[in-house]
């Protein structure tokens, strides 16, 4: 197979009649949902496994040259501040609400349910 046999990604989806746009936002609410519902898991583990402790580790000092800042922590931060949730209070009642498995649903249900532009689908 060589490159002109390939087909690119726009003329894909025109083939099989379905928008890109469409597929990317489904696409993206699901990896949303999947990272918040580990996120309760690594919540609900006692404190000195080691996936809570990685979760709570602050890195000191700097980055090299080259590293990228994104962590996981600052995207389920992007995440909140994308559905209009205040940051501050908002850990508490996070890390409390994942204790609880149906509660925990019931967020991340709500919080998943949101469109692209950050508004609610219902």
């Amino acid at each position: 197979m060589n490159f002109s046999d390939r087909l690119i990604s726009p003329v894909l989806y025109l083939l099989i009649d379905c928008p890109m746009s469409s597929t990317f936002i489904a696409a993206s609410n699901s990896l949303k949902k999947r990272r918040w519902t580990y996120l309760g898991h690594v919540l609900r583990i006692p404190e000195d496994r080691l996936p809570s402790r990685v979760y709570q580790w602050q890195p000191e000092g700097r980055r090299r040259r080259g590293r990228p800042k994104h962590t996981l922590r600052r995207q389920y931060d992007r995440d909140l501040k994308k559905a209009k949730m205040s940051l501050t209070t908002q850990w508490e009642d996070i890390t409390a609400a994942a204790q609880l498995r149906d509660e925990w649903r019931d967020f991340v249900d709500a919080l998943c349910a949101t469109d692209d532009s950050g508004g609610s689908k219902v």
